[in-house]
């Protein structure tokens, strides 16, 4: 009987495109963290923007045309409802 060539070590090896494309993979995520962390430190002025007077303009223009056309049950709040008093509250004070 004779013996069987050895199992090559390639088999239980990972190809070099598997190994390329799971550097790049790692090199990708690290970039990621990176930029994430510098957008985390930036100041929130910096991040934030300030519109035109123009344009706030329009906007308040916007809201007011909305808030002229809200209707809310006005007839159930008019008029409205008077308290009334007890009468032992009234001796009390008294």
């Amino acid at each position: 009987m004779t013996k069987s060539r050895p199992v090559p070590k390639t088999t239980y090896e990972p190809s070099r495109e598997q190994v390329e494309l799971e550097k790049i993979r790692e090199d990708n995520h690290q970039r990621g963290l990176n930029k994430l962390d510098q957008t985390r430190t930036l100041h929130y002025h910096f991040m934030k923007t300030e519109k035109s007077s123009k344009n706030q303009n329009k906007l308040t223009k916007i809201v007011e045309e909305r808030d002229k056309t809200l209707q809310f049950d006005h007839f159930r709040a008019n008029p409205p409802p008077k308290t009334q008093v007890s009468f032992f509250f009234l001796f009390i004070n008294s």
